[in-house]
């Protein structure tokens, strides 16, 4: 029987022959049937990498043949993305400040592909507030290396999952994981060679991976592995921390930072980090309002994690003080809201209300309550859910501790106190959603205009929003909804099947969970 399923991990007769192969061991069962000797099987890293170019050549080529019957057609209702024109992919990138490296009749998925990432993903930023942790500096890194060097092939993964992802397509392909594991192996061979432990790309081909590994559990809807994030504890610890000294290591050194707190206060672990290390990680002259919300954070983390989980769920089987407890998580909070304190004036989120300033359209699509919030820029935006969700977090333990106390007055006005921050706080998470999502039900393409966004009176739209906020908008409010309802706090009547409702329609802009 002729075999036309996926790619055969067969013997090489059994491949040339187009027939399945039993691939049993040590020789086949065709080749001792027809008693010749038997070659064999392919390794399976082989198989992953196998050439890619035909594929991705009539992939682009019939991605290009519907665009073109769409266009001729003519219907603005429908807003699938459809992938650039070559002509326009060549424009759009003469205007970024990155150079792909690729010629677009070399490799047009690549091409494509590293064009949609730093255009929407990897552009240096005009302005210290959009700053998104170390992707900003990835391109002068990515134009030094070489062609099949980790970092190259990992933002390669990293562009192709999230371009096919907007494509409106099934992200996990075998292309994207060939970049992926062409990436693991050459940093296996990189790493043997004394100096590349200590170098930026290295530490920044890790967190790339990493980033491709939450990008698919994402789609999977399925728990991130956080290897990578301990291979790149394992280079800073081997680098040292006090030799991060330029702003290119210092980025990396406190996004690793940053996503250490972040999976511990995910998971109420103790931080992977030693806290004597991290006291002494170089500043930076001006520090900035992400990095020294962390540095509140990690203590949030550490006392969470302090905190044995029965005891959060109401167990009275611990040696743990009750009172110092609340104390710490009630100075937690005050530091919290002291750091919002230290922020610019501009950076404060503008409530608005009315069709003048909250289109129809995004009413429909998702509006909470009669209003919704408005900041200067989408990372903004970010910086206030984080506070939002730590303060919620912060409000959750004195609360759970407070249930534990013997009942009094003081005792309810306190847990009353908690119950409506936690409900103010969460309130306002949701307020930020048509700030992200605008009036999108379905997926559409970057930088569509006809997207329609909440607004502060009398203030148009800035150019910018209409590129970053669905480019990174949804990631960002992913993991905050998320967080929500993992939280199991008290909400409003509904307020959990209404969230739950706009987590379904970040899956459907979003292409999340179609594996």
């Amino acid at each position: 029987m002729v075999y036309t399923g996926k790619p055969s991990r067969g013997c090489e007769v059994c491949r040339r022959r187009r027939i399945k192969c039993d691939e049993k061991a040590p020789e086949c069962s065709y080749c001792i049937k027809t008693g010749q000797p038997c070659p064999g099987y392919k390794d399976m890293f082989e198989l992953a990498w196998r050439d890619q170019t035909k594929v991705a050549q009539k992939s682009v080529e019939r991605r290009m043949r519907a665009g073109a019957q769409a266009a001729s057609k003519n219907t603005p209702s429908d807003t699938r993305i459809a992938p650039p024109a070559l002509s326009e992919s060549k424009a759009l990138l003469s205007k970024t400040s990155v150079s792909t490296g690729l010629a677009p009749n070399q490799h047009d998925l690549e091409y494509f592909a590293l064009n949609f990432w730093f255009t929407n993903y990897a552009n240096p930023p005009s302005k210290s507030y959009e700053e998104c942790g170390f992707v900003e500096h990835v391109a002068p890194l990515f134009l030094k290396s070489a062609p099949e060097s980790t970092l190259r092939l990992s933002t390669l993964a990293v562009a192709t999952i999230l371009f096919t992802a907007w494509s409106g397509r099934n992200p996990d392909t075998s292309l994207t994981r060939s970049f992926y594991l062409k990436a693991v192996s050459a940093m296996k061979n990189q790493l043997s060679i004394p100096g590349n432990c200590t170098n930026n790309e290295m530490i920044m081909s890790v967190l790339l991976l990493q980033m491709y590994e939450t990008l698919i559990g994402n789609a999977r809807r399925k728990a991130t592995t956080q290897a990578h994030l301990s291979g790149a504890m394992a280079l800073i610890k081997h680098r040292g921390i006090q030799n991060f000294e330029d702003d290119v290591s210092k980025a990396i050194l406190y996004w690793v930072r940053h996503l250490c707190i972040e999976e511990s206060l995910k998971t109420c672990k103790t931080v992977e980090c030693d806290p004597g290390e991290w006291a002494n990680i170089p500043q930076y002259t001006v520090l900035p309002a992400n990095s020294s919300l962390d540095g509140i954070n990690l203590n949030l983390a550490r006392l969470q994690a302090a905190i044995p989980q029965d005891f959060a769920t109401g167990s009275n089987s611990t040696t743990l003080d009750i009172k110092d407890i609340i104390q710490a998580a009630r100075g937690i909070d005050r530091q919290l809201i002291e750091w919002s304190g230290t922020l610019p004036l501009p950076w404060l989120a503008i409530r608005v209300t009315g069709e003048d300033s909250i289109p129809p359209s995004v009413g429909q699509a998702g509006l909470y309550q009669s209003h919704c919030h408005v900041y200067k820029s989408i990372q903004i935006a970010y910086l206030w859910n984080r506070q939002r969700l730590s303060r919620i977090r912060a409000q959750k333990i004195m609360l759970t501790q407070l249930l534990l106390q013997e009942p009094s007055l003081s005792n309810r006005m306190s847990q009353g106190s908690c119950q409506n921050t936690i409900q103010q706080l969460a309130d306002d998470i949701c307020a930020t959603i048509p700030f992200y999502l605008g009036d999108r039900t379905k997926p559409g393409r970057i930088g569509d205009r006809n997207v329609e966004y909440p607004h502060a009176r009398g203030s148009p739209i800035p150019e910018t929003h209409y590129q970053i906020a669905p480019a990174m908008g949804g990631h960002q409010l992913l993991g905050a909804l998320g967080t929500l309802l993992r939280f199991d706090i008290i909400l409003r009547n509904g307020q959990k099947q209404w969230i739950g409702g706009q987590l379904m329609r970040l899956a459907r802009i979003y292409n999340i969970g179609r594996m």
